[in-house]
C-alpha cells in the first residue's frame, strides 16, 4: 500500500486532471474544465521541452527528425518554384501570342492591309 504522506506521482496528477476534465465537461463545470485543460496543456509542453522536442507548425519533433522534415519541405518548395517558373513562361508565351493576334485582329482594316502588304513585300525581298 502507498503511504498517504507520499507525494502524488505525475501519473496520478495527470489522471486526476483528466478526471476533472471529463467531469467538468459532462457536468457543465467550465471553470474546472478550463483549469484542468490548461494544466494538462502546460504539463505536456513541459514534458516535450524536457525531452528536447521542438515545435514545427502544430507538431512536435525531435531535433534529428525536424531536420529531415525541413529538408523535405525545402525540396518541395524548390520543385514548386521550378514548376511555377515553367508555367509562368508558358503563360507568358501564350499571352504574348494571343496579344499579338488580338492586336492584329482589332486593328483598323487599313492598318492590317499595310502590315500584310509590308510582310508580303519583305518575304518577296527575301526570296530575291
Amino acid at each position: 500500500m502507498s503511504d498517504p504522506h507520499d507525494a502524488p506521482t505525475e501519473r496520478d496528477q495527470c489522471q486526476a486532471k483528466l478526471d476533472i476534465l471529463v467531469e467538468g465537461f459532462m457536468g457543465d463545470d467550465w471553470d474546472a474544465y478550463r483549469g484542468a485543460f490548461a494544466w494538462l496543456r502546460d504539463f505536456a509542453n513541459l514534458k516535450n521541452t524536457e525531452r528536447g522536442r521542438v515545435t514545427c507548425g502544430s507538431r512536435r519533433f525531435t531535433p534529428q527528425a525536424i531536420e529531415l522534415v525541413r529538408e523535405r519541405a525545402r525540396v518541395q518548395q524548390l520543385r514548386k518554384g521550378q514548376q511555377r517558373r515553367r508555367a509562368t513562361l508558358i503563360e507568358h508565351r501564350t499571352a504574348t501570342k494571343f496579344q499579338n493576334a488580338s492586336a492584329f485582329a482589332t486593328a483598323p482594316a487599313a492598318s492590317r492591309v499595310r502590315r500584310t502588304s509590308s510582310l508580303v513585300s519583305s518575304l518577296a525581298a527575301d526570296r530575291r
